[in-house]
């Protein structure tokens, strides 16, 4: 294997988690996939554990899947189908797990987003929700979830095992916990926004009976036999609103969620797979490599801009790491008192991802989509990012510019 650990140094939570257990370094080393057996080994006997010996098997073990995994994707041994697949196969047992030590059988745990698709990589939050079938006793389930929420969530001296986003529940925020079969579809009936359709396109259920009968009510809301143009508008709405939201947080240079990114291609498909998906069952799939191969084999996206899109996807998915910022978490207080380190401006991510990538020199605009010719780049937003050598800030004068949309072409890190 190809030295892979000078790379994952690049990683800060990597560096946390080696100096935390330096007896992890030996998953830098191994040769072989974190599978599906060697997972539910680590995890067989979970269920005569108390509660803070579970908690501690499931953030122990996400820490040797993370390092493990980061490690061969950084050497080159694993693509994004074991990356993705590794990640999202560890959230699932971990789930099912820790609901068998519930005792809470009948709970259905949606999976939503990257899990969804089995889409997950090593720093994904996961986008759950959750329902039961009719005649369940709510309060005993709603217990049953918020200690689920914990068991996963919760930060501890091992770390946290996986953050979960509950947003996308009916109501969000201020909506129930758990809904019946029955709220869902009455919700979906009387208050489900185009949006939202949007969100169910990668919902899986993995947990629970009735996956059925979920099916019967997700998939008339999220697909219909008809073109809907009321829909088309939202979508752009959709789009035009989380565009402006990117330029306020400056996120321009963002891997995930800037112009030409991850968040867009994916924006690509699934507005497709929306208009489409009613009348072709084919196109309702939820990787979003599968739908943009299905797309284009119905010619309605061009072979070239499927074959660059899904380029842009396969972008290793460890070497991302570097970018991702924490969102939900604060920083601890440094020591004497002043606040934490200030978060990483995108140019430093972008010059981690460069050096992980093998590169001599990672330049932030060659991360940049190029413009198409003829379109006008408006002035750039300044933003706030740290110095190398000082504790104040500095002015990043290259901070990013809005711009029209075009995919990362394959390579444009290197």
């Amino acid at each position: 294997m190809p030295d892979p650990i000078s790379k994952i140094e690049l990683s800060r939570a990597a560096q946390r988690m080696l100096a935390a257990r330096p007896e992890l370094a030996t998953e830098l080393q191994a040769r072989r996939p974190f599978g599906p057996e060697e997972i539910a080994a680590a995890l067989e006997g979970a269920a005569s554990d108390d509660e803070a010996t579970l908690r501690r098997r499931l953030r122990r073990l996400r820490a040797r899947v993370f390092l493990r995994t980061m490690a061969r994707d950084l050497s080159g041994e694993a693509d994004l189908a074991e990356v993705c697949g590794t990640m999202s196969e560890l959230a699932e047992q971990q789930i099912r797990v820790a609901l068998e030590w519930l005792g809470v059988p009948d709970l259905i745990v949606v999976a939503m987003g990257k899990l969804g698709g089995r889409e997950l990589n090593v720093s994904s939050d996961i986008d759950l929700v959750f329902v039961h079938p009719s005649g369940e006793p709510p309060e005993r389930l709603d217990r049953a979830a918020r200690r689920l929420i914990r068991l996963l969530d919760e930060i501890t001296e091992d770390g946290f095992a996986f953050r979960v986003d509950m947003r996308l529940r009916p109501y969000g925020n201020a909506g129930p916990l758990v809904a019946s079969l029955e709220a869902l579809e009455a919700y979906f009936v009387t208050q489900g926004r185009d949006w939202e359709r949007y969100a169910w396109i990668k919902a899986r259920p993995l947990t629970g009976p009735d996956h059925a009968a979920l099916e019967e009510i997700v998939r008339p809301f999220v697909y219909r036999k008809y073109l809907d143009y009321a829909m088309l508008a939202a979508m752009r709405r959709l789009h035009a609103e989380v565009r402006r939201e990117v330029e306020r947080r400056d996120l321009a240079e963002d891997v995930k969620l800037g112009p030409g990114g991850i968040r867009e291609i994916e924006f690509v498909a699934q507005v497709l797979q929306l208009i489409r998906g009613g009348r072709d069952p084919a196109l309702a799939v939820r990787p979003t490599l599968a739908a943009l191969a299905a797309l284009g084999e119905r010619r309605l996206l061009p072979a070239e801009a499927v074959r660059e899109l899904s380029a842009a996807v396969r972008v290793p998915a460890a070497p991302r790491a570097p970018l991702a910022v924490p969102r939900r978490r604060a920083a601890p207080p440094a020591a004497g008192g002043g606040g934490g380190p200030a978060a990483p401006c995108a140019h430093d991510g972008l010059r981690r991802l460069g050096r992980a990538r093998g590169a001599a020199r990672a330049a932030p605009r060659r991360g940049r989509a190029p413009l198409r010719r003829g379109a006008r780049r408006e002035s750039p937003t300044r933003a706030t990012c740290p110095g190398p050598s000082t504790r104040a800030p500095r002015r990043c004068a290259r901070a990013s510019a809005t711009r029209s949309f075009r995919p990362i072409r394959a390579g444009a890190w290197t």
